[in-house]
């Protein structure tokens, strides 16, 4: 499996063509190699595309609620792997986290979000 990393220094250029969510889940892949996850410590690269298409693959873990502020930290720029984010371990599980985040369960009648998303 590539990493971050190597996605950027292969192909800088198609990495930030990429969708935002194929990026998000290499930071989110990057970010549990991590002990402590701030947002200023991605991969560095010189192209400020690289970088901006980082940031936007950090927002949508964010909304996604896949990374949460520490706000234990002394800084508040710290972030932590949610346990929704630690859930997600392999491309098929990120697969069906996406695809079920395409239909908000909050749109769903109660009766049948029940029997399609128990968890939710």
């Amino acid at each position: 499996m590539a990493t971050l990393g190597d996605v950027i220094r292969e192909d800088p250029e198609t990495f930030v063509q990429l969708p935002v969510p194929d990026i998000a889940w290499l930071l989110l892949q990057h970010a549990k190699t991590q002990s402590k996850y701030r947002p200023n410590v991605f991969v560095s690269h010189d192209t400020l595309a690289v970088q901006y298409a980082q940031y936007e693959a950090w927002a949508w873990l964010l909304r996604e609620g896949l990374v949460c502020h520490d706000h234990r930290a002394a800084k508040s720029d710290y972030f932590f792997i949610t346990r929704r984010g630690a859930a997600i371990n392999t491309d098929d599980t990120f697969a069906d986290f996406t695809r079920a985040s395409l239909l908000p369960a909050a749109l769903l009648d109660e009766d049948l979000r029940q029997r399609v998303m128990p968890c939710s």
